[in-house]
């Protein structure tokens, strides 16, 4: 389904003759919409697909019924990875190819400006991830600690908590200001982990918290886009 859907949301957006288009002839409201690197075009479109799925094929035997009763547990079944350290180079094997992603983006830019918008998008896409990823794991060392009086620090949740920063800033990674890509990732991380255990008490069953990580902070970053673009960044992108 999402190699169907996805070609009609890219032309929405990229191509000159997509309705949300910045490149069209006469743009939505002067400018049409900013998604540099595709916050939404890829991120919310792959988030909602991996909803739709995840709805449709329902949760995991075991994860929050009982395998043989059927009956609702108490306390879902967390089923955990079977290797952190493999989750652990998966992150940084995704965080390093965002910097080809977002930074990459400029690729169409006039080539005097390029230059600026690849550091501005290198930069930000760092300063996301980081800002995300500490984010999540101390708040959630803090909510843990006061629920059960144990601080608990969570690597999964920091992992994640990383991409969501990286999927955040994708939209706006060449507009923004380093100041705001933090505030971006701070707002991605709190944003996860709602996201997360909303999903867990609805009893969605998310392997790998695609939902949170894609969905929400796409929708997430294509909003920071517009609350946080740079005049500088704006004026380069579109050549004005």
């Amino acid at each position: 389904t999402h190699f169907k859907v996805y070609p009609v949301v890219a032309h929405w957006v990229w191509s000159k003759n997509g309705f949300l288009s910045r490149l069209a002839e006469n743009p939505l409201w002067g400018v049409g919409m900013i998604d540099f690197a595709g916050s939404s075009v890829v991120h919310v479109t792959g988030g909602m697909t991996a909803l739709i799925a995840t709805s449709i094929l329902g949760p995991r035997k075991g994860r929050f019924h009982h395998a043989k009763t059927g009956l609702k547990l108490s306390e879902p079944n967390p089923m955990h990875g079977h290797s952190k350290s493999l989750q652990m180079l998966g992150t940084f094997i995704l965080w390093f190819g965002w910097f080809g992603f977002n930074a990459g983006s400029a690729i169409n830019v006039l080539t005097e400006l390029r230059p600026w918008l690849m550091a501005n998008a290198t930069v930000n896409t760092t300063l996301s991830a980081a800002a995300a990823g500490v984010t999540t794991l101390v708040t959630n060392l803090i909510i843990t600690e006061r629920r059960t009086g144990e601080p608990i620090y969570n690597m999964t949740y920091t992992m994640n908590g990383c991409i969501s920063g990286l999927v955040a800033i994708t939209g706006g990674a060449a507009v923004v200001k380093p100041w705001a890509a933090i505030i971006i990732g701070v707002v991605a991380g709190w944003l996860y982990l709602f996201s997360s255990n909303l999903l867990v008490r609805w009893c969605i069953d998310d392997a790998v918290d695609s939902i949170p990580i894609h969905l929400s902070n796409g929708i997430w970053g294509t909003i920071a886009t517009s609350l946080f673009a740079s005049s500088d960044g704006l004026k380069r992108l579109l050549n004005i």
